[in-house]
């Protein structure tokens, strides 16, 4: 019964248009049937392209692809969950349990105070104990997970929606000073607003750094000027594009981020990652290394009976091969010198 309800279903979907299938999958889980969806585009919008003196410049046109807007809250709000919950909570606490714990005195006498009754300082309700509740602390981990598709279609649908925010910035790749202040005044001239004021990110090629766990920089951190100009900035993250991907956090720094600016270098990469036609990003591996070998194929041509009547000409033990070798070098040797004495 449970194989010719999905035959049937799966008929029906094939069956009705791509803007209605959601309708027809209420019953399943939207985050899982996400990566089934066609690839579809938003209406595209125009981005401001600046430069670096906060003066407009031209524009540029944000087309990615986008989740359906019945199911788009849902998918990505389910998707910055299992993110936050995997990567940002805590759960390195690990307390002693009640039996544990000497019993204790009684804080306060049981009548006459006024307060609520206890029987001793070591309750879990003053923090110095666990309840009999098991697991706790990281063996209550649950190994949550998010499928790439609906990852990369989370980030993508995120990027599109912050078109209203979004700054392409033209020179921001060619930053060679790490200078805080001039930062500081090219995001008030492109945002309007103070620099740490408002969660921002900016996305660039080739400028990233990474904080130590010791204190200070990593050492590749000093080759990007660019991020030490912004390291100290409060509520500002730089990002590559490589990094706005299901393996990072560009899924909850797009969330987070009330102001975008992005390199024109940067934008492009984006463009070319999340269209929804040709994005690479909705292909696997294997698909994006066969399409690579089929644009060599077409760009070096071979005739393989040609090369195989080729192969067939070799002699066949070592040393005759190294002396036809040496005849097929003179013969081509001499033809190039009676070209070139002909002249042109």
């Amino acid at each position: 019964l449970a194989a010719l309800g999905a035959l049937v279903l799966g008929r029906t979907a094939s069956k009705a248009p791509a803007a209605a299938r959601g309708d027809s999958e209420k019953g399943a889980s939207v985050v899982s049937l996400a990566a089934n969806y066609p690839k579809r585009g938003a209406t595209p919008q125009a981005i401001p392209v600046l430069d670096l003196q906060g003066e407009k410049i031209g524009e540029e046109t944000l087309d990615m692809h986008v989740l359906s807007k019945e199911t788009a809250n849902y998918v990505v709000h389910g998707a910055a969950r299992i993110w936050s919950y995997m990567n940002l909570r805590d759960f390195s606490r690990k307390l002693p349990r009640k039996s544990d714990v000497p019993t204790g005195r009684k804080p306060w006498a049981q009548k006459g105070s006024g307060r609520a009754r206890h029987g001793t300082l070591y309750s879990p309700l003053f923090g110095k104990s666990y309840s009999k509740q098991k697991p706790n602390g990281l063996n209550d981990k649950r190994n949550l997970k998010i499928k790439r598709i609906t990852h990369m279609q989370c980030i993508s649908t995120v990027l599109q929606s912050k078109w209203r925010c979004m700054y392409i910035v033209q020179g921001l790749e060619e930053w060679d000073q790490a200078r805080q202040g001039d930062l500081e005044r090219l995001i008030k001239k492109i945002t309007g607003k103070r620099a740490g004021a408002k969660s921002m990110l900016m996305i660039t090629r080739k400028h990233y750094g990474e904080e130590s766990q010791n204190g200070g920089t990593k050492s590749f951190s000093y080759d990007s000027p660019l991020y030490m100009s912004g390291r100290l900035i409060p509520r500002l993250e730089l990002r590559r594009p490589r990094d706005m991907d299901s393996d990072g956090d560009g899924l909850w720094q797009a969330l987070k981020g009330r102001h975008i600016i992005i390199s024109r270098e940067a934008f492009f990469d984006l463009q070319a990652k999340f269209n929804p036609k040709d994005g690479w990003a909705w292909k696997t591996t294997r698909d994006i290394l066969v399409e690579q070998l089929q644009i060599l194929a077409k760009e070096f041509p071979m005739d393989r009976n040609a090369e195989i009547d080729k192969c067939r000409e070799l002699p066949i033990l070592l040393e005759d091969r190294v002396e036809w070798a040496k005849q097929k070098r003179e013969e081509e040797a001499a033809e190039a010198i009676a070209e070139w004495g002909r002249g042109p």
